[in-house]
Formats: C-alpha cells, structure tokens, sequence
C-alpha cells in the first residue's frame, strides 16, 4: 500500500522541515563563530614574542589569519536576505521581507483577505528559504576548511604552490 500525500500537507510539511534546517545551519554557524573565536584568542594569549621560536610565531600568525576569515564567512553567514524571489507572489504573505514592508496591521489584513489560494505564497517561501539554508551551509564548508587550514597551514602553502604552478604554465603559454 503506498502512502499519498495531499499538495497541501506536502508542502506544509515541507516547510516544517525546512525551518528544521535553518535552525540547524543557524546553530552549526553559531558554533563554529564561537569554536572559531575562543580559538583565536586562546592564540593570541599564548603568543609571547621573547620565548616562543621564530617558527611557532609564524605558525601562530597563520592560524590566526585562516582562522579570522572563517569567523568572517561565518558572520556573513548571518546576513540577512531580504530579496524576494523573483516570479513568486508579491508581495509573498509568508516571508518576513515583505511583511515588513507592510505600514500597519490593516494593510497586512487586506493583503491576506485578497488571497484565495496562500500555498503559492507558502511554495515561494520553502524555495526562499532553501535557498538560505544551502547558502548557509556554503559560509558554513568554507569556514570550516580554514580552521582547518589555521591548524595545519600547510594546505597554504599548498594552494600558493599550487596558484603559481598554474599563473607559470599559462604565462609560458602565452610566448
């Protein structure tokens, strides 16, 4: 026996996931800002210029450049979208963005009485807010792999290696 679903509590439950989700990217983001900046300073305190060698110094000051831009990436990752998308209804009643734009509570009201079908407001809103998520969860992989690269720097080296390798070959090729 297979179990069908209607339109409309799919999409609901969609969305019920969908919020799931964001808490989830909210929190993963969260923890690594804080992981990522307890490290740093926890860095920056050990750091004693008289007694630590040359190379610890240099190994300090990598980690805490690759570590400072994943707490950049992660709080971009809290910058809010305000845009719409752009063939969904407008203003979309479910998003904040444009609720926001509303003057007053009357105006809000009249909006949601002219609505004889809310679920294009509601599919609008889970791909919105998809797509926050999977942007999310991008700031999220890529602060992730520089405090990897503040731990073991040398994945820039590397990448530097690796980024004038490239630059030489097609400088030669252009002769």
């Amino acid at each position: 026996m297979r179990f069908y679903m209607r339109k409309d509590d799919c999409v609901k439950n969609a969305n019920d996931r969908i919020y799931e989700q964001l808490t989830f990217a909210e929190a993963k983001n969260g923890v690594l800002l804080g992981l990522l900046t307890a490290v740093i300073l926890g860095i920056a305190n050990f750091i004693d210029y008289d007694k630590n060698p040359l190379w610890l110094f240099i190994y300090f000051v990598i980690a805490i450049i690759s570590m400072g831009l994943g707490v950049l990436l992660c709080a971009l990752s809290f910058v809010p979208n305000k845009k719409t998308l752009d063939k969904s209804p407008s203003p979309n009643l479910y998003f904040w963005g444009d609720i926001a734009n509303f003057k007053n509570v009357d105006e809000y009201n009249k909006a949601l009485s002219n609505v004889e079908d809310d679920f294009d407001h509601l599919e609008a809103q889970n791909i919105q807010v998809s797509r926050i998520i999977a942007r999310k969860y991008c700031f999220f992989n890529y602060a992730l792999h520089m405090f990897i690269a503040g731990v073991f720097p040398i994945h820039w080296i590397g990448i530097v290696v690796l980024g004038i390798r490239f630059l030489l070959r097609k400088k030669h090729r252009r002769i």
